[in-house]
């Protein structure tokens, strides 16, 4: 039986911030620097594919791609602080500045990790670009509308757990382990049923 690359994709995508937690000394705080560098690669793949879509099929217009543009923003700036709000209630010591310093200077294998990380990611999410989105030549069919909107209904999402982790973290703390396990176990379900194209 063959696997699919989906599955292969999927279960690396977890194994990293899970081998960063257990072997490469990442906290709470370095998984979600992680993820947020990855939702930073997808604004600018969703970027690049409105610009193709209009520029393929002459519509809509720029306003309408510059709206969706900035609400998508806006909710990332709102996740943004959630977490934040969320990692100070578990770390009330965090100095942000400090980790996020920690984050890109960590060394493995005598390379700062963020000189590492983000050509990864960026090189990984252009892929998923090229497979899914010009080798399809879905630039032709699909509407920015909808694209934008199943976008937005992802980072609606992430809103919401990051809202929803904030509230349960003013009334009880959990061991830092249940938090990196929820997320990471969150990432992958969203990513098994909602798979990016």
């Amino acid at each position: 039986m063959r696997i699919q690359p989906k599955y292969i994709q999927l279960v690396g995508d977890a194994l990293i911030p899970l081998a960063g937690f257990f072997f490469w000394e990442w906290s709470l705080y370095f998984i979600l620097l992680f993820y947020f560098l990855d939702i930073l690669a997808s604004e600018v793949i969703m970027h690049l594919k409105s610009s193709k879509i209009i520029t393929y099929q002459g519509k809509p217009t720029k306003s309408v791609w510059a709206m969706y543009g900035v609400v998508s923003f806006l909710m990332v700036i709102i996740a943004l602080v959630l977490v934040h709000v969320t990692v100070l209630l578990i770390h009330p010591s965090i100095h942000f500045w400090d980790e996020l310093v920690k984050f890109w200077t960590y060394k493995e294998l005598g390379i700062q990790q963020g000189y590492l990380l983000f050509p990864i990611i960026a090189f990984g999410a252009y892929q998923q670009y090229k497979l899914y989105f010009l080798a399809p030549a879905k630039q032709r069919t699909m509407r920015l509308q909808s694209m934008w909107k199943n976008h937005l209904k992802a980072f609606a999402l992430i809103v919401a757990i990051s809202g929803l982790f904030s509230v349960v973290s003013l009334m009880i703390i959990l061991p830092e382990l249940s938090y990196v396990v929820l997320v990471v176990a969150g990432v992958a379900a969203y990513r098994f049923f909602f798979p990016a194209h």
